[in-house]
């Protein structure tokens, strides 16, 4: 078991990690989108179609927390519903044109802020992080599948 002092220590980098990449900023990339409304619209990009349901068991978030960026994100048209041919009580999400251009916006704005974070690193450095990453999530997640729904 670590002890109090280690386990602190990873609060710590969470916290850094946190504040660099901007996470409890309202705008996130100095855009008009916070950053659980940028991971909605990722998961959609990436996942769709998917409904309502799936992102928030997929986020973590609060169904009514969901809902609520789902419907910020309708009324500035960058997804659209439309009823699930599998399940009518349900709307499937898929991202407008203008929300697919807004999802690239965001996208290139992340790689940009990873790519700032590693820039002052050798390149067996970067390497380094990367590869501690995927052990990092390999161990706790159990992998890496960037586009898996599921985690």
């Amino acid at each position: 078991m670590l002890s109090t002092q280690q386990i602190n220590m990873i609060r710590r980098f969470n916290r850094q990690y946190t504040q660099a990449l901007g996470i409890l900023n309202k705008h996130t990339f100095d855009m008009d989108m916070t950053y659980p409304a940028g991971r909605v619209l990722i998961e959609i990009a990436e996942n769709a179609p998917v409904t309502p349901m799936m992102l928030s068991k997929c986020l973590g978030l609060d169904k009514s927390y969901t809902s609520r960026i789902i419907k910020q994100l309708e009324k500035k048209g960058i997804l659209s519903k439309k009823r699930s041919k599998q399940d009518m009580r349900s709307v499937e999400l898929q991202l407008t044109a203008h929300g697919q251009e807004i999802f690239e916006q965001v996208n290139d704005r992340s790689n940009q802020q990873v790519a700032g974070l590693l820039a002052s690193l050798s390149v067996g450095q970067q390497e380094k992080i990367f590869n501690d990453v995927i052990e990092i999530n390999t161990l706790l997640f159990g992998g890496n599948d960037e586009n898996d729904m599921e985690g």
